[in-house]
This record gives C-alpha cells, sequence and structure tokens, in this order.
C-alpha cells in the first residue's frame, strides 16, 4: 500500500476522532454556543454528519472551541505527516 495514502486515510482518522471528542464534550453547549443551517439540496448532511458537526460558532466560546479544534486537527496531521 502506498505510504501517502496510508498517512492521508490516518490523517481522515484523526481528525473524525477529534470531531467525536469535541462533539462529545461539547454536547452541553452545542445549541448555546453553535448554531446550524438546515440541511438543502446544496449541503446535505447525513445522520453521522449532522450528529457530529457542532454547527458554525454563534459566540466568543464557540469561536475558541472551534479554533481549539483545528488546531488540534492541523497538529494531529503534521505529527502524522513528520
Amino acid at each position: 500500500m502506498d505510504p501517502n495514502l496510508v498517512k492521508i486515510i490516518s490523517c481522515l482518522g484523526a481528525a473524525l476522532v477529534i470531531c467525536v471528542i469535541f462533539r462529545c464534550a461539547f454536547a452541553h453547549k452545542r445549541e448555546q454556543w453553535f448554531a446550524r443551517t438546515a440541511s438543502t439540496i446544496f449541503n446535505q448532511r447525513g445522520a453521522l454528519g449532522s450528529y457530529l458537526s457542532l454547527g458554525y460558532p454563534k459566540t466568543w466560546q464557540g469561536a475558541l472551541v472551534t479554533l481549539a479544534q483545528l488546531i488540534l486537527i492541523v497538529g494531529a496531521c503534521a505529527l502524522i505527516w513528520a
């Protein structure tokens, strides 16, 4: 198997694990800190995607959570590719 393919799959897996952790950790603040858009023909989400998605931040706390999630995903991918 191609080593780059393994790295890409590992990055996707790490991102999914980080999203699950953040979803579980901030489930109680989801409605307060984040807003979600309804699924339309242009942005269809399945049941898993709807469940895992925190939404987009509507408060500064939500923005900090989103930034922390992004930093962790980028950091994990950087470690995988190093």
